[in-house]
């Protein structure tokens, strides 16, 4: 972006600073429609002139707006506070870098990936699947290693989302119906090596298709054995070299984690929240039920651990929240994978494409 496109964002970046101080000042029962449309075209010209970091910041914040909106029971005030205030200072940090010159600032708060490095085939094992969802979306995070070539035994990522209609079919659903490139996402989860082709690997290892993309799966289950274990040296020298900002958000630490020889510990509550603790030597790790079936499920299988003399290798993710380990069990792994997150549930297939007029 040229110097004169950066004193051109000038007058967006003042007004979108005014309109979240406006917001934080008056509440959200009182900010007028016009505060919210200059919210949104905020969003919109912060795309368009890719300004990463502020696009995203105002896309979770409207998200929480229209969810408030709408009455709607995903509605979190802790998430809207954080990216209003995220886009505020990223906001304010562009106009300061402009008007001062400051190219250091400047390119860490625009924040644009580097370009993805595409790749004609690329063979990874599918390790865990996370799943999200609200009334009105949903979304599936597949985490993945790569099985041979340069990079054999790098931690990647595939993920889609999608527009829930019917908050009554199960997240699964969305796992039985075909993506553009003409697979269904089920398929991923037999516990055999996959080969996409046609294919890019993205900043922080994001995998993505390309139009014509093909997906192979072989029958016969991936050695995931050499893939078990925690360097808990390495952990810890990535939170001491970690550079703390107030843009930061707690998953973004994160480590994908293998336990095992681990114990389950009775649920307890805190702060409104059911929490599960898992021991591996002096590490105590936090699993935090969610709320509804899928806390229940979750819950219910670690029970089933707790009672086990013997535990199957267990595969998740963790991040630092409060200066505690918090752990989001994904897999158990006795033989085949088992993906934690994916009820057995069966799905009404006629249905679901009656719903989306497919």
């Amino acid at each position: 972006m040229t110097p004169a496109e950066r004193q051109a964002l000038l007058p967006l970046l003042a007004d979108l600073s005014a309109a979240c101080e406006e917001l934080v000042s008056t509440g959200l029962s009182a900010a007028s429609k016009a505060t919210v449309a200059r919210l949104d075209t905020a969003f919109r010209e912060a795309g368009r002139h890719r300004i990463g970091r502020l696009a995203a910041s105002l896309r979770y914040a409207n998200e929480e707006i229209g969810r408030y909106v709408a009455h709607s029971p995903d509605f979190s005030a802790r998430r809207l506070t954080l990216f209003v205030h995220r886009s505020w200072m990223v906001a304010q940090g562009l106009e300061r870098a402009v008007r001062t010159g400051d190219e250091a600032l400047w390119q860490r708060l625009w924040f644009t990936p580097t370009a993805p490095v595409p790749m004609p085939s690329i063979t990874v094992a599918v390790l865990g699947v996370a799943a999200r969802g609200s009334a009105s979306s949903g979304s599936f995070e597949f985490r993945l290693r790569q099985l041979g070539g340069e990079h054999d035994g790098r931690a990647l990522l595939w993920s889609f989302v999608f527009a829930r209609k019917d908050a009554g079919l199960p997240l699964e659903a969305w796992l039985h119906l075909p993506q553009p490139q003409k697979f269904e996402p089920k398929v991923l989860l037999g516990g055999g090596a996959v080969t996409f082709t046609q294919v890019a690997v993205a900043e922080g290892g994001r995998l993505l298709l390309g139009p014509k993309a093909t997906v192979t799966v072989d029958p016969k289950p991936a050695d995931l054995t050499r893939f078990v274990g925690f360097d808990r040296a390495a952990a810890a020298e990535r939170v001491r070299a970690w550079e703390i900002s107030p843009l930061d958000l707690e998953v973004e630490l994160s480590e994908e984690l293998w336990l095992r020889d681990y114990g389950v510990g009775e649920p307890f509550d805190r702060d409104g929240v059911r929490v599960v603790p898992l021991t591996m030597d002096d590490l105590v790790l936090e699993v935090r039920l969610p709320a509804g079936e899928d806390g229940t499920r979750l819950d219910k299988r670690l029970a089933e651990l707790r009672k086990r003399k013997v535990v199957p290798p267990l595969f998740g993710v963790m991040h630092y929240e409060m200066c505690r380990p918090v752990f989001a069990p994904l897999t158990t792994f006795d033989g085949q994978p088992d993906f934690l997150t994916i009820a057995s549930t069966t799905i009404d297939k006629k249905k679901l494409l009656a719903l989306l007029s497919l």
